[in-house]
This record gives C-alpha cells, sequence and structure tokens, in this order.
C-alpha cells in the first residue's frame, strides 16, 4: 500500500480565489513535486 498525502495549494493575494488540491505519493521527491504542483495549475516552467 502506498501512503499519500493530501494537499491543497492556495495562490494568495488573487481574486477570485485560486485554489487545487490533489494527492501525491507521501515519498514523492521535491523536483517531482514541483513538476506536479505545476501541472495542477496549468503552469510551465
Amino acid at each position: 500500500m502506498t501512503l499519500v498525502a493530501r494537499l491543497k495549494v492556495t495562490l494568495s493575494d488573487v481574486e477570485p480565489q485560486v485554489l487545487r488540491r490533489f494527492d501525491v505519493p507521501l515519498k514523492i521527491k521535491l523536483n517531482r513535486l514541483h513538476d506536479v504542483i505545476q501541472a495542477a495549475m496549468g503552469w510551465t516552467d
């Protein structure tokens, strides 16, 4: 069984409020988490 963390990312000082919730494995590496957050927000580097 893979343990997961449910994350919530909210942008500050933006109207209307922009937020995303997503699940990631607890053992995710920081560079991969960066990619996940960028994809969830619709961003590219």
